[in-house]
């Protein structure tokens, strides 16, 4: 009976089972396979095989793993490679305790070789690839510089472009300025969808930018865009095509174009013509020479003539006209000192004692090809290569670290004292008689009277005749880098911003006027306002009577005072060193009224528009003198002027300088500058206003 109950309660156990059972599965065909039905059975993948090259993991492509903790793998896991005894294959295996990790791998020697060296040259494209970025710089409103170098492995490209390379290069700045206003009316309106808030956004881009690239030796493009250009000709597009010596195809032009031919009524002033657009091709077939163009002319061509002796002239010269680029202070310590120098005697320069400068030389950067060039480093700090016994050490110039700022290295040509440049020694300051490239450095080394008398004082750079042999790197103070820029805090300063040149030179001091006036409404007020001092006086033009003696609040005339006026040089220096809007540490500030200061001091000299658009003075001369600046009017094309002197071509940077955009040509040739010169000046501006088309 016993075993009957436990037989029945084993069966009532197995049925239950088999109940669960049933459950269990209905429950799996309910919501296991609808599952499966939504992402489908997939194949097992196949076992992973031994990566051959461990890949290289930078930036996003960390992602790519579970978790960043292991992108180097743990030490527990083993990697072999070996070499079998034959020498014909290679075996790769990744190992746990003995264990594969993963399919090993064998491969013979040559297949291994060809993909070591694939896998070499990527590695080193990658590298050179973010070694470029990591260089690129900022400069001017957050501009970046990119250089991209890739080759072509064809030899069909080879053949037609000259060569397997292809270059790119970039340089601009994108600036997005986001604004908006937001109204919120009640009380006034009528129904409740007027009495809400609303916001309007205003976005506003703009871009400047330049393109370089190069196709082989053969194809260059250019392509420079400006949204804030003033006229349609400074947005430039170029492409060129130089054929070799013996093809029938020179050279193809298209875009922003010259032709240059014999005088004719398609082509005048000297037979150039700088204002094209559109397609130029050259060819050559044996002794026959061909130029073929068709294109738009943009510009318009005109001519000045000047001659005759001293004549009285009325010259205007606006706030932002200061000479740049030709004269610098030597040292921060000179031009924090400048300003106190007039302070007690305004005929007297006070000086510290031993400071001033016995002397100077002075470098540019330049071409290794050029005569007499030595290669150096420019430093802000040159006395961090002072040895115990202060002299400069000769450094391998391949192991110095620089950067745009405060060291750059190149090869530097010295430049000739009284030819060149000339100095003031108790100011402290030097200037060129032709203008730095902004892609020059500019450079010193120089002795003061303490370091001449007192031997532990060392001078500042090795000077020339301390030199050992050609082969001894100079080691120089730098004074302007590459590519100024207004963010490099420790040589922007450098350059002089209150020198002015007033248009003419062997200035007679009888009849001479000069007066400062604030044009901003074109109301001229030679006061400010509230104020009973003028412009003249406040800037301390004007401290003395005609006999020299100090008078309150000035006579309204300029001081003849030497230390202000160089009339035979035809040139203006104020005391202050941001006359029209000085530093806050300045004994000049606060004499403005705060509405009169011009925003201009950290503008980049290239930035030309945004100086004229900040203007707010000008200077007034009147005076009988050589007249050596002359007025062509804006938007001159570059390159595109021809100055004559008595039939001779006068050479730009040299005889004369010119800025394009406002038009203002300056000699500086003296056999120019005399009053007996007769000069031609031949140029194409940009036409501000074309009506009609005219095409070649």
């Amino acid at each position: 009976m016993g075993s009957e109950e436990d037989l029945k309660a084993h069966w009532i156990f197995k049925g239950n089972l088999l109940h669960l059972e049933r459950i269990f599965i209905l429950i799996g065909l309910l919501f296991v396979l609808p599952v499966f039905g939504q992402i489908g059975l997939k194949i097992p993948q196949p076992a992973k095989t031994i990566r051959l090259f461990e890949p290289p993991i930078e930036g996003l492509a960390k992602l790519k793993y579970d978790s960043t903790l292991f992108i180097k793998p743990p030490r527990a896991i083993s990697r072999q490679v070996k070499m079998d005894s034959s020498a014909q294959y290679i075996s790769f295996r990744e190992m746990v305790g003995g264990t594969d990790l993963v399919l090993p791998a064998v491969v013979d020697l040559d297949t291994y070789i060809k993909m070591r060296l694939q896998s070499d040259i990527q590695k080193i494209w990658r590298k050179e690839i973010l070694r470029k970025f990591s260089q690129q710089t900022e400069s001017g409103f957050g501009s970046i510089k990119l250089d991209i170098p890739l080759h072509i492995k064809s030899k069909t490209f080879t053949r037609i472009f000259g060569s397997d390379r292809i270059g790119l290069r970039v340089t601009g700045n994108i600036s997005f300025d986001l604004s908006g206003r937001s109204e919120k009316r009640s009380g006034s309106a009528i129904t409740a969808l007027e009495n809400q808030n609303t916001f309007s956004p205003r976005f506003k881009q703009t871009q400047q930018f330049t393109v370089e690239g190069k196709i082989g030796d053969k194809v260059t493009v250019s392509v420079e865009q400006n949204s804030e250009a003033t006229v349609d000709i400074e947005n430039t597009l170029k492409l060129r095509y130089d054929g070799d010596e013996d093809e029938i195809v020179q050279s193809i032009e298209a875009g922003n174009i010259s032709l240059n031919l014999p005088a004719t009524k398609y082509v005048i002033f000297g037979g150039s013509n700088k204002g094209l657009f559109g397609l130029k091709a050259k060819m050559q077939m044996g002794n026959l020479y061909m130029t073929t163009i068709a294109s738009l002319e943009k510009g318009q061509q005109q001519e000045l003539s000047i001659s005759g002796s001293a004549k009285e002239s009325s010259t205007t010269i606006h706030d932002y006209e200061f000479i740049k680029n030709r004269y610098f202070f030597i040292d921060n310590f000179y031009r924090d000192h400048f300003e106190d120098g007039l302070k007690d005697d305004p005929q007297t320069f006070s000086f510290v004692a031993g400071t001033e400068i016995l002397q100077l030389e002075v470098w540019v950067s330049t071409s290794y090809a050029d005569e007499g060039v030595r290669r150096g480093v420019a430093t802000v700090n040159p006395w961090q290569y002072l040895n115990s016994d202060f002299k400069y050490n000769n450094i391998d110039l391949d192991t110095v670290v620089t950067d745009e700022r405060t060291k750059q290295t190149g090869y530097f040509r010295k430049l000739e004292e009284g030819k060149d440049y000339s100095y003031d020694k108790y100011r402290g300051f030097f200037w060129l008689n032709q203008n730095i490239e902004n892609n020059q450095i500019l450079a010193v080394a120089y002795a003061t009277a303490q370091a001449f008398s007192d031997p532990n004082v060392p001078t500042v750079g090795t000077l020339s005749e301390t030199l050992q042999d050609t082969s001894q790197a100079v080691i120089l103070k730098l004074i302007k880098p590459r590519q100024m820029q207004p963010s490099f805090k420790e040589t922007w300063p450098l350059m002089m911003r209150n020198v002015y040149f007033l248009g003419g030179t062997n200035i007679e001091k009888d009849g001479f006027e000069l007066r400062i006036e604030n044009n901003v409404n074109g109301t001229h007020e030679i006061y400010p306002e509230g104020s009973d001092k003028t412009y003249l006086n406040l800037l301390e033009l004007d401290l003395l009577d005609e006999n020299g003696n100090r008078v309150e609040g000035g006579d309204e005339k300029v001081d003849y005072n030497p230390y202000i006026i160089d009339f035979k040089n035809g040139i203006l220096i104020f005391p202050c060193l941001q006359p029209f809007n000085p530093e806050p540490k300045s004994r000049f500030a606060g004499r403005l009224p705060k509405k009169d200061l011009v925003d201009m001091y950290e503008l980049n000299n290239s930035n030309s528009s945004e100086f004229v658009r900040r203007s707010k003075f000008d200077i007034i001369v009147k005076s009988k003198s050589t007249k050596s600046t002359f007025d062509l009017g804006f938007y001159v094309l570059e390159g595109s002027e021809v100055v004559t002197l008595g039939g001779r071509t006068l050479v730009r940077d040299k005889d004369y300088i010119i800025d394009y955009f406002t038009g203002q040509l300056t000699l500086l040739s003296a056999e120019a500058k005399r009053s007996s010169s007769s000069i031609q000046i031949k140029y194409e501006r940009a036409n501000l206003f074309q009506l009609d088309k005219k095409t070649i």
